[in-house]
């Protein structure tokens, strides 16, 4: 894909899964599956519904 950059969303609230996610995502940084490429992970507010990927780049856009 050449990606220079990757965005996952997810509800703030959802502080469990959010951390899991980290701690899994700072494996997969020591490990080197990503190929460099560095994923950015964007914590929607809760009144903000991701229906797919305009959803996603409308949060990054407001938020970010």
């Amino acid at each position: 894909m050449n990606a220079r950059k990757a965005f996952i969303g997810i509800t703030g609230s959802f502080q469990e899964a959010i951390t899991a996610f980290e701690g899994a995502l700072r494996g997969m940084v020591v490990a080197g599956p990503l190929a460099g490429v560095p994923i950015e992970l964007i914590l929607r507010p809760e009144e903000y519904l991701f229906g797919g990927e305009k959803a996603l780049l409308e949060v990054i856009d407001r938020y970010v």
